[in-house]
């Protein structure tokens, strides 16, 4: 009896024992859920509104949207369009410099007209001055031509800016074709409707909107405006449904490049040697092509021209194409179960089956997310493989590495001009105003004995256009890069350097005398005058440059557009003077308008 009942016990004893682990398992499930959502709810409070974070999300969802973009299917709707591009050679063979006179723009919509375009959509704004003779010319075709398109643009300060009101009138109609950056200066959201702030009826549309409504013949003023999306209806039907994200924009979804889209050079145009079935009934949009015209801006899917951004939103509209964003709570539950799923694989299993459990749960968020991606679904890309690839940490560490090495390439791409080296002329005139608006500071502070003068170079290459056509282009890109160093190792370390446009560049010389401003000019000067280039480029000795000095304190020059204009013309003074000399702002000969 007593091996029985010694059995029997032993028998009890381990029964026992697997009832208490599982428990204890049930009891520490309970608390992985309720750490996880701690966790979840710190990440989304404190972590993921930091703009590293917020940045990193945004480069991991173009990464998606940019492998999508070579698995898709063509796009039928690109056929009803053509482009009609502004590039480089067509800008030679025109005879001219960028930016096209008025009357230039006015012989396109001629030539342009001739080929019989359902629509012709101009990327173009002409809000500047220019000679009544060229306002007039280009008024006179648009109304001849009657179904031209132009371009408005808002700028940073939420202002309106559109056409000289006579262009305006002669045109079919203008729209807004502003391009929203993002925080990481990105373009990937556009403004569908425009209203100043505190109206909420009216407003002017955006130009790819005027382009669908006239080609459709839809009504816009019929459009159903709410904070979540626009109804465009036709015949009292809803024809298309614009989601709204929460500031009014809507994110546009990338699906082709420049490469990707019908285009004729303008120069076959002008010509007439353009094939007339590709143009003729279609929608023609006319934009710049090239980088060296600078309109180039950083997507998804790469650097593409302001038209081709403009372009995809365009086919959005056709194709009802649009990004969709899933609701911030799913974003939340999807973190949740992926923290609570990493606490489990690190607490719960050995190291091979928690590492297994990870892989599972990337294939699978990966494969769902790819699967929204597809039908243009935006999530939070990042988030639940941050929180996996931070609890494994060799796998985190490569990741991490390779979304800043990404970030720091895209602003890079922003400030820097890819020809020269040198600044961008956006960044320059950032620069510019903040060092004004803290001497315009200083001043009503009654600290006027602290403000530093800043002088402002504006330096041209002589006769460059001959170089580009006795040499070539890449000749002449050779002259910019060649300038472009020689003046950035004139100037001292703390100063700016920018390429202004073409063969322009401007420098900003910080807390400086007006003597040493002018020596730094005639040294660069001298310094492009010196250069042997009879190695580098065959045939040309030597490059010369006119040189424009102005200074901002002593000129009384406290506003961007007087600094730069100011040195503007004392370049064109220096250049009708002969060319290669350095020529120091005067007010009585140099006058601004």
């Amino acid at each position: 009896m007593k091996p029985c009942t010694q059995v029997q016990r032993w028998s009890r004893t381990a029964h026992h024992n697997t009832n208490m682990p599982a428990f204890l398992k049930r009891l520490q499930i309970y608390r992985i859920l309720l750490l996880a959502f701690v966790i979840t709810s710190l990440y989304f409070l404190f972590v993921l509104p930091l703009d590293f974070f917020q940045v990193t999300r945004l480069g991991m969802q173009d990464l998606f949207f940019k492998y999508r973009y070579f698995t898709q299917k063509p796009i039928a709707e690109l056929a009803k369009f053509v482009l009609i591009s502004i590039d480089s050679e067509s800008v030679l063979k025109l005879g001219e410099r960028w930016p096209l006179k008025r009357e230039t723009y006015a012989q396109i919509v001629d030539r342009l007209r001739s080929y019989n375009p359902k629509l012709i959509a101009m990327d173009f704004i002409f809000a500047g001055k220019e000679t009544p003779a060229g306002d007039f010319l280009l008024t006179e075709s648009l109304t001849k031509a009657g179904n031209v398109i132009l371009a408005a643009y808002v700028n940073e300060r939420g202002q309106l800016l559109d056409s000289k009101s006579e262009i305006r009138n002669a045109a079919l109609s203008s729209g807004i074709a502003s391009k929203l950056w993002d925080r990481d200066f990105t373009i990937r959201r556009m403004r569908p409707l425009y209203r100043e702030v505190g109206k909420h009826e009216g407003g002017k549309w955006s130009w790819e909107l005027e382009i669908m409504s006239h080609d459709k013949e839809v009504e816009l003023d019929k459009a159903v405006v709410d904070k979540n999306e626009i109804e465009i209806v036709k015949n009292n039907r809803p024809l298309v449904e614009i989601p709204l994200v929460k500031d009014g924009t809507v994110e546009i979804n990338y699906r082709f490049r420049l490469e990707d889209v019908g285009k004729i050079p303008l120069w076959q145009v002008m010509d007439g040697s353009a094939e007339r079935d590709k143009i003729e009934g279609k929608v023609a949009l006319v934009g710049t092509s090239s980088a060296a015209l600078l309109d180039f801006y950083p997507t998804p899917l790469g650097v593409l021209p302001g038209v081709i951004v403009n372009f995809n939103y365009l086919i959005n509209l056709y194709a009802d194409d649009f990004c969709h964003s899933v609701p911030e709570w799913f974003d939340f539950l999807i973190l949740w179960l992926g923290v609570f799923l990493v606490l489990v694989a690190v607490v719960k299993l050995d190291l091979m089956k928690g590492f297994l459990l990870v892989l599972t749960w990337i294939a699978s968020f990966l494969g769902v997310s790819w699967l929204l991606v597809q039908r243009s679904y935006i999530w939070d890309f990042l988030s639940p493989l941050l929180v996996v690839l931070f609890l494994y940490l060799a796998i985190s560490l490569v990741r991490y590495a390779y979304l800043f090495v990404e970030n720091i390439s895209l602003k890079k791409r922003v400030i820097e001009d890819a020809l020269t080296g040198l600044f961008t002329r956006n960044f320059m005139k950032a620069r510019l105003e903040a060092e004004l608006y803290k001497i315009k500071r200083l001043r009503v502070a009654k600290h006027s004995e602290e403000c530093k003068e800043i002088a402002v170079l504006m330096v041209d290459i002589d006769h460059f256009k001959q170089i580009n056509d006795r040499f070539g282009h890449q000749s002449g890109d050779e002259a910019l890069r060649i300038t472009a160093k020689t003046f950035k190792d004139c100037i001292r370390g703390h100063d700016i350097a920018a390429r202004y446009g073409g063969e322009e560049f401007c420098a900003l010389l910080m807390d400086v005398s007006e003597e040493e401003a002018m020596r730094i000019a005639e040294r660069m000067r001298s310094e492009v005058e010196s250069k042997d280039l009879s190695s580098i480029i065959s045939g040309l000795e030597r490059l010369t440059v006119s040189v424009g000095c102005a200074m901002v304190i002593k000129d009384a020059l406290e506003s961007y557009n007087k600094a730069i204009k100011a040195a503007d013309v004392t370049l064109y003074r220096a250049k009708n003077s002969g060319r290669n000399r350095v020529c120091r702002f005067d007010p009585s000969i140099d006058l601004l308008q």
